[in-house]
């Protein structure tokens, strides 16, 4: 067996040469008092960065993005944990706790869409339905916001970015009845008409094609146009940022005696009464050249078109409609 002895020698030796530092009175007195917040908001600020989750189930980024919220229990933690030797077994809870109660009280009092969400004004979006298009972040977020938030139905999610497709699934799985992946807007159009929803929100194409069918749609993802971008402050994170979402939402619908009068009346404006009599079971013919000309029209509001034509030929006892009669619809709908 090897003898260490010397070795064992040599280091007392050269630690009997070492001259302890001797701390300064200051020095001595500041560690002998409790631990103040200034200390504590100070010795965060000089911790490295670092996402690892340490003894206490929190990483410094932690800290250093919630100083303002747990410095008020820190002292108190330490304080304990020096007295104890070792940290609470209930840290972890108090820290969140703490966390949540500030959330709450911001809430509150800072973004209006706790309180909206508990309104009667809120549950007038109850079982509306709406489409939706966009990036898939944009689209998924909207949908789970959409359902979960508010208590409207999306009959359709969609989204142009094909190469995202499974992880777009797998985010709005059950949260909508349909699922459409695809960059034809031409596509989308027809989707669009064929459901008739009561709001569309996608891209700024979608405005384009809700114009066209008398549908609303709030535009929340590119392509966007120039006047989606306001000189206001109107951020889309955060408690002010829950704010506008709400406001694009619910500002996107028909509601309140609006929507109730288009129930009753079918619309403001008695020129959109299909027909005099109760029964609307008129047969009616396109001839050849009517339907080719229906066919010239783009696909997502061909439907419409054809829709308000057959509604002006019954008001007008008309059975075979020409291409005259289309135009003859097409000037009594502008005018």
């Amino acid at each position: 067996m090897r003898d260490y002895s010397d070795a064992i020698e040599n280091v007392r030796n050269i630690m009997a040469t070492i001259v302890p530092c001797k701390l300064s009175q200051k020095i001595s007195s500041e560690l002998e008092h409790n631990i103040s917040l200034d200390k504590i908001c100070i010795a965060i600020c000089h911790m490295k960065k670092s996402k690892v989750p340490k003894c206490d189930g929190f990483p410094i980024e932690f800290y250093k993005a919630n100083t303002n919220l747990v410095h008020k229990i820190l002292p108190e933690v330490y304080k304990e944990a020096i007295e104890n030797g070792y940290l609470g077994k209930h840290i972890n809870r108090r820290i969140i706790k703490l966390i949540i109660l500030s959330i709450n009280g911001q809430t509150q009092f800072v973004s209006q869409a706790a309180w909206f969400s508990r309104s009667i004004d809120c549950q007038n979006l109850t079982g509306k339905e709406t489409v939706v298009f966009g990036d898939t972040t944009h689209a998924a977020s909207i949908t789970k916001i959409l359902v979960r938030e508010m208590g409207i139905r999306v009959s359709c999610a969609c989204t142009y970015c094909k190469h995202d497709a499974e992880w777009f699934k797998e985010q709005i799985q059950g949260f909508c009845d349909e699922i459409l992946i695809t960059d034809d807007h031409a596509e989308v159009g027809d989707m669009i008409a064929h459901m008739e929803p009561s709001a569309i929100f996608g891209t700024q194409m979608e405005c384009h094609i809700g114009k066209r069918l008398d549908i609303p749609c709030g535009v929340i993802s590119a392509p966007v146009h120039i006047q989606n971008f306001p000189l206001g402050y109107r951020p889309f994170l955060g408690y002010e940022g829950t704010n506008q979402i709400a406001d694009l939402v619910y500002n996107s619908f028909a509601l309140g005696m609006e929507d109730h009068l288009l129930d009753i009346f079918g619309g403001h404006d008695t020129k959109e009464i299909i027909s005099t009599s109760l029964s609307t079971d008129i047969g009616l013919i396109w001839n050849p050249e009517s339907r080719l000309e229906l066919s010239k029209i783009p696909r997502f509001a061909r439907e419409k078109v054809e829709r308000n034509t057959e509604k002006f030929a019954r008001q007008k006892g008309i059975e075979t409609i020409t291409v005259e009669v289309m135009y003859a619809a097409k000037e009594a709908l502008n005018t």
